[in-house]
């Protein structure tokens, strides 16, 4: 009886220990050429006549000094997978600041319209963090008159 309790207590132990954990798993930073993936389903008895969508993901964060030049945002591409549903992917260029990407906005259209939905008013998404280890410092430059 008592080994069976034992058993028991460490064995719930344990699995505790492993929720805990679970819980404490973050995501893992994105790097250059992974692919962010996400489907898009719109509702309403006009959401068949949407037909395509463009939107990039941005960070606001200043761009970091070793990092000069990269890019702030990057486009998804999106495709029509059936009426009212869309699939996009962001792939994260090499040449990416590390940060905090965020799909601010979409820009939809359809036959003659053209509606944006914003994060935060019509759709909340978590922000995406990118780290990228290439660096880039800006060289100077002289440049002199030749008479």
């Amino acid at each position: 009886m008592r080994k069976t309790i034992k058993t028991i207590l460490i064995a719930g132990a344990l699995l505790s220990l492993g929720i805990v954990n679970a819980q404490e798993a973050k995501e893992q930073p994105l790097k250059p050429g992974d692919v962010i993936k996400l489907d898009l389903e719109f509702r309403g008895p006009d959401a068949d006549k949407l037909t395509s969508i463009n939107a990039s993901l941005y960070t606001h964060a200043p761009r970091p000094e070793d990092q000069a030049g990269f890019m702030t945002n990057f486009p998804g591409e999106f495709k029509l997978t059936s009426p009212r549903n869309f699939h996009a992917e962001f792939k994260v260029p090499d040449t990416a600041v590390s940060g905090e990407y965020k799909l601010d906005s979409l820009d939809v259209r359809g036959l003659g319209i053209q509606l944006t939905y914003t994060d935060g008013e019509q759709y909340h998404l978590h922000t995406f963090h990118v780290d990228n280890k290439d660096k880039f410092v800006q060289p100077s430059v002289t440049i002199k008159e030749v008479h």
